[in-house]
């Protein structure tokens, strides 16, 4: 162990040593020679494996074996390209099978030591066990789409943003509201180059919010249309950040531009009844004014 982890003086390597068997991370040394064998692994491969270090460093178990057959070449094609390519590191996911069949997803970290002619002399690597956070990823993924197919059942327009509201994805309905035929277009806009100028203002507060990790409720919003310069619609606007690591922000759109319009209808019926109001007072203060008048004259004729 103490000529392996080359990491200090013989109590430190010891207590180091005990540190990273205690963790979930797997380091070992190996050759690029056929089956990899390994010159020296932690001992925490067992947990990961079901195999012990010592059948690995006596060659019993090859490391190459492990590697579900399905990502066998994938895995040696990549480690040899970044090998031709003089790269110092190279990160990669692949499956294992482990001693009593269990598939696991593995990322590794490799680091490359090459000799002073350029050949390459042996590979240290890490491996960890990230089978919970691929199961965790895949269960994301299979929910998102679930619910991109029962809104786009419900005709509710959707769109995937950054935090900073630069637009990544939209759906169908989405592009109808907008009257854009190509999603292309869209991609890469900033939500704010969509909406009014009087709307600017609404979407970089609720941005704002985002970041902080609020979720966007209810805002209403004036989409200036720059597909269509003559169409001008009103938007209720839900956003919220995704939990899958990613800090991607779905928002859901409703056309509310109809509601607007009565509301508008109705203001402007309101302002027509008080312009008569006004009207109507007016005249009935012009008729009282010329009673009044009228009865002036007529008393100052009587005393005449």
């Amino acid at each position: 162990m103490e000529d392996k982890l080359q990491i200090g003086d013989n109590n430190y390597q010891i207590k180091a040593y005990d540190l990273i068997c205690k963790s979930p991370v797997i380091i070992f040394r190996w050759r690029i020679s056929p089956g990899w064998p390994i010159d020296f692994i932690t001992e925490n491969v067992y947990g990961l494996t079901g195999y012990s270090a010592k059948e690995f460093t006596s060659n019993e178990i090859m490391a190459i074996t492990l590697i579900h057959p399905e990502d066998v070449t994938k895995t040696e094609n990549e480690i040899l390209r970044s090998i031709s390519k003089k790269d110092e590191c190279l990160e990669i996911e692949f499956r294992i099978i482990t001693k009593d069949g269990k598939t696991k997803h593995i990322k590794s970290v490799t680091l490359f030591l090459y000799n002073t002619d350029g050949s390459i002399n042996h590979c240290q690597s890490t491996i960890r066990d990230m089978s919970d956070e691929k199961m965790a990823k895949d269960k994301t993924i299979k929910n998102l789409k679930r619910f991109k197919d029962l809104i786009e059942i419900t005709k509710t327009a959707y769109l995937m943003m950054s935090v900073d509201g630069v637009i990544k994805e939209t759906n169908s309905v989405f592009l109808e509201m907008v009257m854009c035929e190509n999603g292309k277009s869209v991609i890469g806009h900033n939500i704010s180059d969509l909406v009014s100028k009087d709307s600017v203002s609404k979407i970089k507060k609720g941005l704002s919010l985002l970041d902080k990790g609020i979720a966007i409720e209810d805002l209403e919003l004036c989409l200036d249309n720059f597909f269509c310069k003559n169409k001008i619609m009103w938007i209720r606007f839900n956003a919220n950040i995704m939990e899958n690591g990613e800090k991607n922000v779905m928002c859901l759109m409703h056309d509310i531009t109809s509601k607007k319009i009565k509301e508008f209808e109705k203001y402007i019926s309101g302002q027509k009844q008080k312009d008569r109001v006004r009207q109507n007072i007016s005249i009935f203060r012009n008729k009282i004014q010329g009673m009044y008048s009228h009865k002036k004259q007529s008393e100052e004729k009587e005393n005449d």
